[in-house]
């Protein structure tokens, strides 16, 4: 029953709109945009910018492989021979910050109102 299952979800995978027999296939959306004369993407001239990596970032994750690959031997003790560091740059979380303003009224200790 399960391979059955695999199978029929296989066969889903492999159809597209040419090959299923779900009724009339429908054109591809076509883009509004007028054609012009200019490349695409960014314009000759510009500078461009890039983060570059950071000497001392906020966090450093440190991904260990388990085992070989090839043969599946633990490397929990093999030395390591290289390393290679990227960096993802995320903005923090947004968050609601919540202030409450108290005005404090007070009157000298003997004053008449």
């Amino acid at each position: 029953m399960l391979t059955q299952r695999v199978a029929e979800l296989e066969a889903k995978l492999r159809r597209d709109s040419r090959t299923s027999s779900d009724g009339p296939v429908k054109a591809p959306p076509r883009s509004r945009r007028l054609p012009s004369d200019r490349p695409p993407g960014k314009q000759p001239g510009d500078a461009g910018f890039t983060l570059r990596q950071v000497e001392v970032p906020d966090e450093v994750v440190t991904h260990r492989p388990a085992a070989c690959r090839c043969c599946g031997r633990s490397l929990r003790r093999a030395p390591v021979t290289s390393m290679e560091a990227r960096q993802v740059f995320d903005l923090p979380e947004v968050r609601l910050r919540v202030v409450e303003h108290r005005l404090e009224h007070r009157r000298v200790v003997g004053a008449r109102r």
